[in-house]
């Protein structure tokens, strides 16, 4: 789908052009989302953290690659300012991969406590990447080739969602577990803690890209949306792969376990902590 700008003839492209056109793929996701929040039945939640961790780790792996690339690309095209941007920055996405990794085992670690069948986190390391995650990466491999200021445009779509609907998802996905679960998500907690900051600055870096190219807006535009289409149909496949995989455990047959309630205690509070932050960050990035 490719979006149309027709601004009056006496107005320039703006950063507020560009978020105008960005409506309907923004509009769209949210829609993708709220369509999964009633679809995911609570005794999927938690494996559907799992394949969200495990696939993430290919999601994630070479994101700075990708960045440090697109951002020397810029550089060579024209685009200094934004290209240096990307360059430094790239090092800030540095493992990122190995806390979703650990995060699998959290998890696999946090579901063996409770029930009865034990998983292993190589049962989930071992499955192929989803259709979404190769398409990740070739829509990053495609934008370093043909359009490397772009990066900039998928950077602000993905981690917005930081203060948006993915707070909203995992608020979900967690309301349906025991709050200790969120001690497993080393990942999702760190990204609602800087995303906002992230977004933020990704911001200003666009506005000054328009204000300066504004011939870039359309394709701005069209990387973002095709960012948030992608990652999108990451997450339902995570869905589809969690729905598939309940059948396979005794979900219903948890196993408990005598635990002490000081420790009970820390654990609910920094959960709520976790949550706290979460929607405030999500109501932050409204503004």
């Amino acid at each position: 789908m490719t979006n149309k700008l027709t601004p009056p003839s006496d107005q320039p492209l703006t950063i507020d052009s560009y978020e105008t056109a960005m409506e309907p793929a923004r509009r769209e996701f949210t829609q993708r989302m709220n369509t999964l929040y009633k679809r995911v039945e609570p005794s999927a939640c938690a494996m559907f953290l799992m394949h969200y961790s495990a696939q993430g780790v290919a999601m994630t792996k070479d994101v700075p690659v990708w960045i440090r690339a697109a951002g020397e690309a810029a550089k060579s095209k024209g685009y200094a300012v934004l290209g240096k941007m990307l360059v430094d920055h790239a090092g800030h996405e540095e493992g990122h991969h190995e806390m979703m990794d650990r995060d699998i085992d959290s998890l696999v670690a946090w579901w063996n406590e409770r029930f009865e069948r034990p998983m292993s986190s190589s049962s989930f390391r071992d499955q192929a990447p989803l259709p979404a995650v190769h398409a990740y990466r070739q829509l990053h491999l495609d934008l370093i080739e043909q359009a490397p200021y772009a990066q900039i445009a998928v950077e602000y779509e993905i981690e917005r969602l930081s203060t948006g609907d993915g707070p909203k998802l995992f608020r979900r996905m967690i309301g349906q577990l025991d709050l200790q679960v969120v001690r497993c998500l080393s990942f999702l907690t760190e990204h609602v803690a800087i995303d906002a900051g992230h977004t933020r600055l990704n911001k200003r870096s666009l506005g000054r890209l328009i204000a300066s190219h504004p011939e870039t807006v359309a394709e701005l535009v069209n990387r973002g949306s095709a960012a948030l289409r992608t990652y999108a149909s990451y997450v339902e496949g995570c869905a589809e792969l969690a729905t598939a995989s309940v059948g396979e455990f005794a979900l219903d047959r948890p196993r408990r376990r005598p635990r002490a309630w000081s420790i009970i205690l820390k654990e609910k509070a920094a959960a709520v902590l976790f949550l706290l932050r979460a929607f405030m960050q999500g109501r932050l990035g409204q503004h």
